[in-house]
């Protein structure tokens, strides 16, 4: 129950974690959406303000060219010339030119709708001009303000180029204490001045062009909600589409780049945050400014941004429901294989994970689980085989434990009985086999040493070569540094029991060889000439030895004995020791063990 409610928690938490990482990455996501979105609409403004301004500087430009040539043609106009010039004329003379000055300003005026007024200085102090709403004329010399103006300097130190100015009134000119902008929305003027000599005299002609044209223009190509302005050099607006902000100074002049003509910034604080677009008129040095507030933006991203956040809710409640999908698709499986590991714990060694899953990996997960579960299986099996033998050897051990003291009496009398009746031969061969008998029941170990082996084999060949006479021969060849090494109990016995049985048939002597040496492990090698092994035995044989077949499927007269002997060497060294045997039918046969090296001293 523990486990299980530990594995709810699990699905949760990993439901919750994988929703949390979904729900980061679409917010991320809507994020930069959103960002790119607002910068792509900046960036289309930018454009669009860019054409405009373009266009705007193309009508400014034909505006003040035409305006231009107007003042060309005043300044060589003789009634012009007659009042910049004016000295001691009379009264009737300067009425005459006054009115002959009107006339030709008003017609000037009509055949140009874009121009307000038309207004004279003269150096000496007078003032007059014309517009379609009044007419004004000073003839008593007297300074206006505008001569302490830096725009007056500016008209002086650029004669006899044109200079332009802005943020205007019309009534500035006309009296002396005007002001130079007023509330007045029709009485805005952009004016175009210039310098001209006459005489000893210097005059300044002031043609003063509507606001209100140009206002109109930028007007009819702009957003309701953009500001659209005019600045001079000092930051002032002298055109605006809010009449109210001409006379006002950008506080973010400074901010703009001179080197640019066309750029863009934002400008924000605690009044107004808007996205600034600038282009400068070299020839006039102004700069067209829109200023389009970022709340324009944010509206215009507002069916976006909905539209996003509904998405991103829809794709989270899928993104929910395909997650718990996908856990109960991996979670299940994973419970299953909970399932039957507990049931092995509890000693179902036989079950299997037999429920199969889409999921690739976890396919393989339980597959490898139950190949694991089968190997586990073998190896129980194979380890109660080997018990089941162990068992079984011990009882052979326990049925062949004779008692040596029987034994041995049986053989001593049988010994004296064949000494008094003059068989020698009997004898010795029952003092050998009491040699034999004493190595097997005097020490109840596995192993010995090398030199007990040795002794073993000396009395079992003794009996042989009294059984077959000269018919057989032993040549034994060990390094004596090998002598004090561990080696298993009857090791060599069987195999040379094993060359005598496969002895020459044809009445030659058989030759055994045991040569015993160390290398990098301990080498025995038996080697005999006698009639040797069938290829058919031989397989089989070697098929014993690597537990392809059992004992049982031998035949008696097949070797049993080194069968033994490669059982013990496996149950000692645990598969750490090689048994090799080669023969050829009517060569011989030759047998070799390597085993490790062993001393008492390394037990």
């Amino acid at each position: 129950m523990l486990k299980e409610k530990i594995l709810k928690q699990f699905k949760i938490r990993l439901a919750i974690i994988l929703i949390g990482i979904a729900v980061i990455i679409l917010s991320l996501s809507f994020g930069i959406c959103y960002r790119l979105v607002n910068n792509k609409l900046i960036e289309n403004s930018e454009k669009t303000s860019l054409q405009v301004f373009q266009q705007m500087e193309n009508t400014i430009n034909l505006v003040a060219d035409q305006t231009e040539k107007i003042v060309a043609q005043l300044m060589i106009d003789r009634d012009v010339l007659n009042f910049l010039q004016a000295g001691n004329e009379n009264e009737l003379s300067i009425i005459n030119n006054h009115k002959a000055l009107i006339k030709m300003i008003d017609k000037v005026i009509q055949q140009n709708s874009f121009i307000d007024a038309i207004v004279l200085f003269s150096e000496d102090g007078r003032k007059g001009g014309s517009s379609l709403h009044k007419t004004y004329f000073s003839l008593i010399p007297k300074k206006h303000p505008f001569i302490e103006s830096e725009d007056y300097q500016k008209i002086i130190e650029q004669s006899p180029h044109f200079v332009w100015l802005g943020g205007y009134d019309r009534d500035y000119f006309y009296k002396n204490d005007a002001d130079r902008i007023s509330n007045h929305e029709g009485n805005k003027n952009l004016v175009l001045a210039k310098t001209v000599p006459v005489s000893n005299n210097q005059g300044i002609i002031f043609v003063m062009l509507k606001e209100d044209i140009f206002r109109a223009y930028y007007d009819a190509n702009s957003h309701y909600d953009y500001e659209v302005s005019i600045v001079d050099t000092d930051g002032m607006k002298i055109s605006s589409v809010n009449t109210s902000n001409i006379g006002e100074i950008i506080p973010y002049i400074e901010d703009l780049d001179p080197l640019k003509q066309y750029g863009s910034m934002r400008y924000r604080d605690e009044e107004k945050d808007v996205q600034v677009m600038y282009y400068k008129l070299p020839k006039y040095k102004w700069m067209l400014i829109n200023e389009i507030p970022m709340q324009v933006y944010i509206n215009d991203t507002l069916t976006i941004r909905n539209m996003m956040i509904t998405i991103v809710i829809i794709t989270i409640v899928i993104m929910g429901v395909f997650f718990s999908v996908w856990i109960i698709r991996y979670t299940n499986p994973i419970q299953n294989l909970i399932n039957v590991m507990r049931k092995v714990s509890d000693g179902g060694i036989d079950e299997r994970i037999t429920q199969h899953t889409k999921v690739e990996e976890l396919e393989e997960l339980n597959q490898q689980f139950n190949n694991m579960l089968d190997q586990v299986k073998f190896f129980m099996e194979v380890a109660e085989k080997k018990e089941h033998e162990k068992s079984l050897l011990e009882m052979q051990t326990l049925q062949m434990q004779i008692n040596p003291h029987f034994l041995y009496n049986t053989i001593n009398s049988i010994r004296w009985m064949a000494v008094m009746n003059g068989a020698d031969n009997v004898g010795d061969a029952m003092v050998n086999l009491a040699e034999l008998l004493n190595a097997s029941f005097r020490k109840h170990t596995i192993i010995w040493e090398i030199e007990e082996e040795l002794k073993f084999v000396g009395s079992y060949t003794k009996l042989m070569i009294i059984r077959y006479g000269t018919g057989v021969t032993f040549e034994i060849e060990v390094e004596e540094a090998v002598k004090q090494y561990l080696i298993p109990k009857f090791i060599i016995q069987p195999i040379l029991e094993n060359s005598i049985k496969y002895r020459k048939t044809d009445g030659e002597v058989l030759r055994i060889h045991i040569q015993i040496y160390e290398q990098d492990r301990i080498h025995i090698v038996v080697k005999d000439n006698g009639d040797g092994i069938s290829k058919e035995k031989l397989d089989r044989i070697k098929d014993r030895l690597e537990d392809k077949i059992t004992s049982e499927d031998l035949d008696e007269n097949e070797s049993i004995g080194l069968s033994n002997v490669n059982r013990r060497l496996k149950l000692y060294y645990d598969g750490k020791y090689n048994l090799q045997i080669e023969s050829n039918e009517g060569q011989g046969t030759e047998v070799t063990i390597s085993i490790p090296k062993l001393k008492l001293c390394n037990l």
